[in-house]
């Protein structure tokens, strides 16, 4: 792929929400988790929210693709004992 030389964002994301299939193409939020701004009470955990953090929408093809690399991935990941086959 070839670099447009504009700098594009990072976002570090801990998963997607809302992901749905409509007008023929995928369709996903990419979301953090965000400590809530209450503060906990007595022995209680602080809770967190999901923040969003980008939309995405990807043709048939393109979800597909990605899906495949991205279980390329966690299949070498696995063969590294990096993450425990659950």
């Amino acid at each position: 792929m070839e670099s447009t030389g504009s700098a594009s964002p990072d976002y570090f994301i801990d998963g997607v929400a809302n992901l749905s299939f409509t007008a023929g193409a995928f369709r996903f939020d990419l979301v953090s988790l965000m400590p809530d701004n209450n503060p906990a009470g007595d022995g209680q955990e602080r809770k967190q929210t999901l923040k969003k953090c980008a939309h995405v929408v990807m043709t048939v093809q393109g979800y597909a693709q990605m899906i495949n690399a991205m279980q390329d991935l966690l299949d070498k990941v696995k063969e590294q004992d990096a993450l425990k086959s659950e």
